[in-house]
């Protein structure tokens, strides 16, 4: 008698693999929650740090192609008239001319007189000894017989021109002066002028005389 042999197994239908078990998942390392908040944090104010930077940056580049593009002409005009035997009537008139490119914005002016003769005792004094008097360049040595200092608002356009008048009471003992005139601008640089009159012969001494 024939024992019952086992069925092979069917060739189309093999039997199933056995189940390979999974490979465990990796962990994600994270920052601590209190330096997650931290880094967000940093990250925010660099951020704004950057944009603040290339804000003032473009500002400065517009502000300094403004400042290239600026130019001021001025020529002051002084003469005087006697009062009485003690005064004259001092009137100093600045012609200003935009000839930049833009418009030029004027927020303050100030004029400033200065006494040169009668010169001062420590000028004749150093002129006396053959050396040379402490007021090369310097504005202070010279004693202020008057000045005005005037916030404005005055804009003038590229091409355009404007006047401005200064008067002062200077005492007829005064010879001669120094007259000093500035003109500024919120934040930027300022245009100044300076020449010298002589009330005897009522002449400037600087560009007019230059000029002729």
């Amino acid at each position: 008698m024939n024992s019952p042999q086992p069925t092979p197994p069917d060739a189309a239908n093999p039997p199933p693999a056995p189940a390979t078990p999974a490979a465990p998942a990796k962990t994600r390392w994270r920052w601590p929650q209190w330096l997650e908040s931290q880094k967000t944090t940093l990250e925010v104010v660099q951020s704004a740090v950057t944009i603040v930077a290339l804000v003032a940056g473009g500002f400065w580049f517009v502000a300094q192609g403004s400042w290239r593009a600026s130019r001021l002409a001025m020529e002051q005009s002084i003469t005087h008239v006697p009062l009485n035997a003690s005064n004259n009537l001092l009137l100093v008139r600045v012609k200003l001319k935009n000839e930049g490119s833009v418009a030029i914005r004027l927020t303050k002016m100030h004029s400033r007189i200065q006494v040169l003769e009668p010169a001062e005792r420590m000028v004749l004094d150093a002129l006396d000894a053959g050396t040379s008097p402490p007021i090369a360049g310097a504005t202070g040595d010279w004693p202020i017989a008057a000045q005005r200092i005037v916030s404005t608002e005055r804009t003038i356009e590229p091409g355009g021109q404007d006047t401005v008048e200064f008067s002062y009471f200077i005492p007829q003992v005064v010879g001669s002066i120094r007259s000093e005139v500035y003109f500024g601008r919120e934040g930027q640089p300022a245009w100044t002028d300076i020449d010298l009159y002589a009330f005897a012969t009522g002449r400037l001494g600087l560009k007019k005389e230059e000029g002729k």
